[in-house]
């Protein structure tokens, strides 16, 4: 059976988005099969796969400036748990949250500088090598990102062994920004990365058909488009027209919260029932919680596990989705269709989203007539929306076309199929 090397940022995992994605694409290979590297301090789940390796931007820290060897850790089961109080310990010590904020920061100069001791440190170390040799792939699957270092990884791993690349392609960083000289030096060196490593890869996996369409231009491959996806739910919900429960359960990053900020403004204006609960895995900071709280009705309260969440989504009447209407954020969210609108179609709810009509998440909703989108950030233009929402009368053609669109684009057992005979038709 082929052996297959994933590397991304992030661990596989349950409930974080880019580890839910790959967990959601590869589940149907043996764990024995899989091994996974990643680069957070973060603790995997071990639904699809036992073997990790880990390297952290602290591990490259100390051997870019103290000459440590000891690069990296492989991680189990046991281990992370002594490794959740570790974590804890980090994010309280000032010098770690210092670095850690600059590091995984948006700021472009601190991507360039991150890249910079990435690759002037001994990350292919002796212990990585020796865990690699011992799993032997024979394929790496490789979630792309912001930065050169992680392309270089993988092209090092291929040339030293000898194997192919699969990039799945979650979000774009390979677009020029106008007049942002450092943003636009990165993504110089992100395109020449990109297409180095394309020489070494057999398939792309983009997360929509506009980001396919555009890097196909730029890098000419084998392409497939692969959403987040989910078992199909074919179970038929009794639908009402209660819209009392909107539920966002998310990332509050790039500007989301301030969307969700403006419609419990809206809400607050007018005569309502509307009670907006919001949730996040990764905590945003004290101001924005408190912004979020501003208003009686809406409430953050911070993460939920898997069966929390699915709790939740029951109780709830409306499932909500934004994306931010700054240019900075929509520069970064255009060609991407979030890894949440599969789960909210295949929940049987309602869905509500704002959001520009030039971002993918946002199109594919209109286009799909999956729910009910208010492309404005105005306040009135909000408020009127709610009062439409709420006059609906049925939300049954929603609800069918959510089903219908899930089952033709976001089955899980399709895009396994396709993937497991690629691999099994150019690797084994």
């Amino acid at each position: 059976m082929t052996k297959i090397l994933i590397v991304s940022h992030n661990p596989l995992s349950n409930s974080q988005s880019n580890g839910k994605t790959i967990s959601s694409i590869l589940s149907c290979f043996k764990k024995t099969d899989l091994a996974q590297l990643y680069f957070t301090l973060d603790v995997p789940d071990y639904d699809v796969c036992e073997n990790f390796f880990r390297i952290t931007d602290v591990d490259i820290l100390k051997n870019f400036l103290l000459m440590n060897k000891n690069v990296g850790n492989i991680i189990t089961e046991k281990y992370s748990l002594k490794n959740k109080e570790e974590k804890k310990g980090y994010h309280k010590n000032l010098f770690y949250n210092f670095i850690r904020k600059l590091f995984v920061s948006k700021i472009s100069i601190m991507t360039s500088i991150r890249d910079f001791v990435w690759q002037n440190s001994d990350f292919y170390s002796k212990k990585f090598e020796e865990w690699i040799d011992k799993f032997n792939p024979d394929v790496v699957f490789f979630q792309s990102s912001n930065c050169c270092f992680a392309f270089e990884f993988v092209l090092k791993i291929c040339k030293k062994r000898g194997i192919r690349v699969m990039i799945e392609t979650t979000d774009d960083y390979l677009s020029y920004k106008k007049l942002n000289l450092f943003y636009n030096y990165n993504v110089y060196k992100l395109r020449r990365c990109y297409k180095e490593l394309n020489k070494y890869c057999d398939l792309i996996l983009p997360i929509s058909d506009d980001m396919k369409e555009y890097y196909q231009r730029m890098f000419p491959n084998n392409y497939y488009t692969v959403m987040n996806s989910v078992t199909f739910n074919n179970k038929k919900n009794e639908q009402d027209n209660k819209i009392d429960k909107f539920l966002y359960a998310g990332n509050l990053a790039l500007g989301r919260w301030k969307v969700i900020y403006n419609l419990a403004k809206a809400v607050n204006s007018i005569e309502s029932n509307i009670k907006i609960e919001v949730y996040s895995i990764d905590p945003p900071s004290q101001k924005i919680i408190n912004k979020l709280n501003e208003f009686e009705c809406c409430k953050y309260g911070y993460s939920l596990n898997k069966e929390e969440l699915t709790k939740k989504i029951e109780e709830s009447d409306v499932l909500l989705h934004v994306e931010s209407f700054s240019k900075s954020n929509r520069h970064l969210t255009k060609y991407s269709i979030s890894t949440k609108i599969p789960e909210l179609m295949n929940s049987g709810k309602k869905i509500f989203a704002i959001g520009p009509n030039d971002i993918s998440s946002i199109k594919y909703l209109l286009k799909t007539k999956t729910g009910f989108v208010l492309c404005t950030n105005k306040n009135k233009e909000i408020v009127n929306g709610i009062k439409e929402f709420s006059n609906i009368n049925k939300f049954d053609d929603y609800i069918s076309n959510c089903k219908k669109i899930v089952s033709e684009n976001h089955d899980i057992k399709k895009v396994q199929k396709y993937i497991k005979k690629f691999v099994e038709d150019n690797y084994e």
